[in-house]
Parts: C-alpha cells; sequence; structure tokens
C-alpha cells in the first residue's frame, strides 16, 4: 500500500511538467489528501493556538503578578498589630519577633505595627527603651505625638509627656523629626526634646545613667525638688503635692534610689532635706517644710 501511493506521488510530479495545474490537483486530489492530512493541519493550527493563548495567559497573569507586588510595595500595609502597656509602677520588657527588644517603663501605652516593608510603632504615653535588630530594608519608625523617629538597627530611649518627646540614643544613630520639619540626627550619648513648637538643640548625656530607670533605679543630680517629686509621681498612684513654702521648690536632690516602693523614696526625703511628710486624709503625700527647731529655753539662775 505504501509503494502504490509513492509511486502515484511520482506520476504527479511528471505530469505537472506537461498538465494544467488545475486538472493535476483534481485529479490526484485523493493521493494528496492522504499524503498530507487536512485533520493534521488543523492540527497543527489548535496546538499553534492553544500553546500562543498559554503564553498570553501567562503574560497576563505576569503583569497582574508585578502590578500587585508593585502596589504592595507602595502601600506598605499592615498584616498583624499589637498592644503592649504598663500600669503605675510596672516595668515590662518584650522580645519582639524579629530580633528587637523592648522595654516599656511605669504607665506607658503603645501599639507596634508589623507592616511588609517597615516597622512602627505608636507611642501615645511613657517611656520605652529600643533595642532594634537591624534591617537595612525594613527601618522602624516610632510617632510619638507630633514626633518621628526612624532607625534601621540601634539603642534608643524615647519619653513622651502630652507632647513633649525626649529622644536619647544609647547605640547607633536615630533620625528624629518633627510636624514643623525641623530635623537631627542624633548619635550615642546625644539627647533632644522635640514637640509641635519646635526641635530643641542636641544635649549630650551619660545615656547609661540616663536609662538606669531599666534597672529600677532613679537618679537624681542636684535635682530640684519640684523635678524629683514629679518624677517619683510617675511611680506612684497616690498624688504628691509640694507644700505653700515656694522655696522647698528649688531645694536640691542628690542621689539614687530603688523606685519599685515610691512611698520608700519619699520616706527618705526628711533625712537628705529639711522637709517634712503629711499623709493626707483623702490620699496621698504633702511635702512641708521642715518645722523649726525651737531655741532653748534658759533656766533662770538663782543667786
Amino acid at each position: 500500500m505504501s509503494d502504490s501511493r509513492n509511486n502515484n506521488f511520482d506520476s504527479l510530479v511528471f505530469d505537472s511538467d506537461v498538465a494544467d495545474a488545475e486538472q493535476v490537483l483534481s485529479r490526484h486530489r485523493t493521493v494528496l489528501q492522504g499524503r498530507f492530512p487536512l485533520e493534521d493541519i488543523h492540527g497543527l493550527a489548535i496546538v499553534h493556538r492553544r500553546v500562543r493563548a498559554r503564553r498570553s495567559k501567562r503574560a497576563a497573569i505576569a503583569i497582574a503578578l508585578l502590578l500587585v507586588v508593585a502596589g504592595v510595595l507602595r502601600f506598605d500595609p499592615t498584616y498583624r498589630t499589637e498592644h503592649f502597656a504598663t500600669a503605675i509602677g510596672e516595668r515590662r520588657e518584650v522580645a519582639l519577633s524579629d530580633g528587637s527588644h523592648i522595654t516599656l517603663n511605669t504607665n506607658t501605652a503603645l501599639d507596634l505595627e508589623w507592616h511588609l516593608r517597615t516597622r512602627r510603632v505608636l507611642l501615645a504615653t511613657g517611656q520605652v527603651l529600643f533595642d532594634v535588630e537591624h534591617a537595612r530594608y525594613r527601618p522602624f519608625l516610632v510617632a510619638a505625638g507630633s514626633t518621628q523617629i526612624r532607625v534601621v538597627g540601634t539603642a534608643f530611649d524615647v519619653r513622651r509627656e502630652h507632647d513633649d518627646v525626649t529622644v536619647t540614643v544609647l547605640r547607633g544613630k536615630v533620625a528624629v523629626r518633627n510636624a514643623n520639619g525641623d530635623e537631627a540626627l542624633l548619635t550615642i550619648g546625644q539627647r533632644a526634646l522635640s514637640n509641635s513648637t519646635g526641635l530643641g538643640s542636641t544635649q549630650t548625656v551619660d545615656s547609661a545613667v540616663t536609662t538606669l530607670w531599666r534597672d529600677g533605679k532613679l537618679v537624681f543630680d542636684r535635682t530640684p525638688l519640684r523635678e524629683a517629686l514629679a518624677e517619683i509621681q510617675r511611680y506612684s498612684r497616690e498624688p504628691i503635692v509640694l507644700g505653700a513654702d515656694l522655696s522647698l521648690a528649688e531645694q536640691r536632690v542628690s542621689g539614687v534610689f530603688a523606685i519599685d516602693n515610691a512611698s520608700a523614696v519619699l520616706d527618705l526625703l526628711p533625712q537628705i532635706l529639711p522637709v517634712a511628710l503629711v499623709h493626707l486624709a483623702g490620699g496621698g503625700v504633702r511635702v512641708d517644710s521642715a518645722p523649726s527647731a525651737k531655741p532653748a529655753q534658759l533656766k533662770p539662775v538663782h543667786r
């Protein structure tokens, strides 16, 4: 059967030299269809169309994925949020999933947002010591009122009281910016105060001493009594007030005190300053001037 088909095909080539092409095609149509089945040609066309369709589909999927990735990178979506807080007098250390550590001081509240490209902290109130794991392409951002802080990997302390934010650097570099656009780049041992009115000048401090609170210690170095009492108040639920004597406010306090018991710290004050403690009926303590020693009375001498 195969030999016969080949002989007929050879005859077609000979006849094409002397006959009309249309007649030859008509005469040998059956042979041609047997030699080159139309089904094979149609099948190849279908396969080709399917391949092109698959390629087009893959290209469309790739473009869609690129658009999704571009959108994600641009908008930096949040995929997890955590809340941390401490009560008055409490301290708390937290190990984060990225290897960073945060230590919360007394009466502190913050939200930690995990974004695809950034790590963000919203500090509502209080004081936090951040020890940030280095991540070059995933910066660590802190928002505290009108102040914005940006780091990659470093250790720094942030204290917020209303709109006043104090930033102290223990290691590395920290960029600080407020709502007015004022900026400062702080390095180890530097501190700056920021609020909605501006960014204060950079100060040099002993950062190891200023962060002794994480070890439960309160340090005063010729600190005015009014400031010392305000600091002690942060660790006490009971109100602490100054008496009517205005000169008390400027009395100087020096020393290192344990802050786990604010009442015990207050009890030490009469030992180092001329003050007296008055426990109020409704709770709390008033710090008054110590009563002056009465002059000694001379006994009459009888002759």
